[in-house]
């Protein structure tokens, strides 16, 4: 393609939003997409150097939000630096929306089970994470945090994210329990111990988070369930949203439970008899910590072992069949 011709198509109209809604402009740049994954196409297209074209529109357009989104889902990634490039570029280029949307695009490969992780989707995803400072940043970095939350379900995800083990704590919670679930590997576990972190939490939980897990939990529910959100002294069910989903969130002792060192760990913290003890208190709210942090540590074959070992399946049958609060026989029967 010549500097003339690409000058002509960057300034004309036939990009605009207007045209790319209500006439076929847009499927350019899904044929585009198709030569771009045939051999010879991927030639010809280099020879006419569309993809500067694209640059160039994403530059000077008035409206580059919505070219973006067509030349972002017509394309591959992965294989080449020029395409990962063009992508980086919106990533970096676009508005709020638009990095959103990449984002959640991101979100969309992971799902397909995307062969890539490692060398186009992760390295994208933790720069996200970064470098924002305007006021909208934090809804890119929850997007970023949410995706990375639900590929790390994948063992290798997690592994490949270790390896590059991002500063994660001072985003929340979702960045905290991404550093948790790095304890459900040997290697993370030994990195946070050497850091200090595992002492730290172990001692946290013990004295508090469980019971925060579960106050939280509840709220998660009575929110998801009844749209009612729990205030300061009362609750309140104005402007609220129902959640999309609701998934229990991190719990240490469960990340711990993914290997034999992490078992030994709880066992050595006396973690069995505290949960065992809290089973029978007459708090409600520790009763419900407990059934919680059972139920997370039996998920693993380790935890499960351990679990049987302290015949806590039978304490829980017993609590879902004869405690005298309707609430804590209803939150055994989730685990």
């Amino acid at each position: 393609m010549t500097t003339e011709l690409r000058k002509s198509l960057v300034g004309s109209g036939i990009f605009s939003a207007q045209s790319l809604r209500s006439t076929l402009v847009s499927d350019y740049f899904f044929m585009i997409g198709t030569l771009y994954s045939d051999v010879e196409g991927n030639k010809f297209l280099k020879a006419s150097n569309i993809f500067e074209t694209y640059i160039e529109l994403f530059e000077k357009s008035p409206d580059k939000d919505t070219i973006m989104k067509c030349v972002l889902v017509s394309l591959l990634y992965g294989k080449e630096n020029i395409t990962d490039a063009i992508f980086n570029t919106i990533l970096h280029r676009g508005s709020v929306n638009i990095r959103v949307f990449a984002i959640k695009f991101l979100r969309t490969l992971v799902r397909t089970g995307y062969q890539n992780f490692e060398k186009f989707i992760l390295p994208m995803l933790v720069s996200q994470l970064y470098a924002y400072s305007h006021s909208d940043s934090d809804e890119i970095v929850n997007e970023a945090l949410s995706v990375l939350s639900e590929a790390c379900q994948d063992q290798e995800c997690l592994e490949h994210l270790f390896d590059m083990f991002p500063a994660l704590l001072h985003l929340g919670d979702k960045g905290y329990e991404l550093v948790l679930r790095f304890l459900s590997i040997p290697r993370g576990y030994n990195k946070l111990l050497s850091l200090g972190f595992v002492d730290s939490e172990i001692e946290k939980w013990k004295r508090y988070k469980c019971l925060d897990y579960a106050r939280k939990v509840e709220s998660t529910l009575l929110e998801a369930l009844t749209g009612f959100k729990r205030g300061e002294a009362t609750f309140r069910a104005t402007e609220i949203k129902f959640p999309k989903y609701c998934f229990a969130p991190i719990h240490l002792y469960g990340e711990l439970a993914q290997f034999d060192t992490g078992i030994d760990r709880l066992q050595e913290e006396n973690i069995f008899n505290d949960l065992n003890t809290m089973l029978s208190s007459d708090d409600i709210l520790e009763v419900k910590a407990a059934a919680w942090a059972i139920g997370h540590i039996a998920a693993s074959s380790f935890g499960f072992a351990k679990i049987a070992q302290f015949e806590f399946v039978s304490k829980i049958f017993k609590i879902s069949e004869n405690h005298n609060n309707l609430s804590v026989r209803v939150h055994v029967c989730m685990h």
